[in-house]
């Protein structure tokens, strides 16, 4: 929904091109990028655990 409704009244309310709509997604793509990067840069990543120890077993 994101990208739809901008890009609808982009082309049909103002009468954009195809090429608008191509700049959309980019911008969209930038953004998602930009946002991903980020997210990366804070650093949440590193202290996740993604498997669980067994039952007993020492903490590394």
């Amino acid at each position: 929904m994101v990208m739809i409704l901008p890009t609808y009244a982009a082309v049909l309310t103002f009468g954009a091109g195809v090429y608008a709509a191509w700049a959309f997604l980019t911008a969209y793509v930038v953004a998602l990028a930009g946002l991903m990067w980020l997210r990366y840069r804070g650093g949440k990543w590193r202290r996740m655990r993604v498997i669980e120890q067994a039952a007993g077993a020492a903490p590394p």
